[in-house]
């Protein structure tokens, strides 16, 4: 509550992850690169991010789904995903 507003955005930008009911999963990637995004977008060495994001899918329950397109996912799949993608951000 008495947060200022540079700490409150610094909240929101680094602790906080929205899961909307259409993800915007990024078509020309597979499963797992989708999950991975995130955390090569916080400079995550490609070893790190791969295995994190395979622990992920495997919490998610689509561990044999992650090297295959989005579009061979259902609609419950992809929301899984995005959740997948959601939860490995790096915590501050």
């Amino acid at each position: 509550m008495q947060a200022g507003a540079d700490r409150l955005r610094e909240i929101r930008r680094a602790r906080i992850a929205m899961v909307f009911q259409h993800f915007a999963l990024l078509p020309n990637k597979s499963v797992v690169e989708n999950v991975e995004f995130g955390l090569k977008l916080h400079g995550v060495p490609r070893t790190e991010r791969c295995a994190k994001a395979r622990e992920m899918l495997d919490i998610v329950g689509l561990a044999e789904w992650s090297d295959r397109p989005n579009a061979a996912l259902s609609s419950g799949m992809r929301q899984r995903v995005g959740l997948a993608r959601a939860r490995p951000m790096p915590i501050c």
